[in-house]
């Protein structure tokens, strides 16, 4: 959000957005749209999403796409740990 702040700010010179609207990843964004930047848009509209903790599988998930992507020789371990997370439910 910071880098499409600095895109939007410094490289297209826009200063005020009538509207920051995404779906998905995309609300995710709108969500911290308005955290991070609360005067820059009129408005949010976030759709299929709520700004809540995710939970079960889904929570397990992200957590290997993070380890993954953040760190180099982990993607056995992250296979193991969901696969270890599923047979326990």
């Amino acid at each position: 959000v910071k880098a499409e702040h600095a895109l939007l700010v410094d490289g297209l010179h826009v200063d005020h957005a009538r509207l920051v609207m995404g779906t998905s990843m995309g609300a995710m964004h709108c969500w911290i749209w308005g955290e991070m930047f609360p005067d820059f848009a009129d408005g949010l509209v976030p759709l299929a999403s709520a700004p809540t903790q995710i939970a079960g599988r889904n929570r397990v998930m992200r957590r290997m796409i993070v380890l993954t992507s953040s760190r180099s020789g982990v993607i056995q371990s992250a296979i193991s740990m969901r696969w270890s997370t599923c047979s326990s439910s």
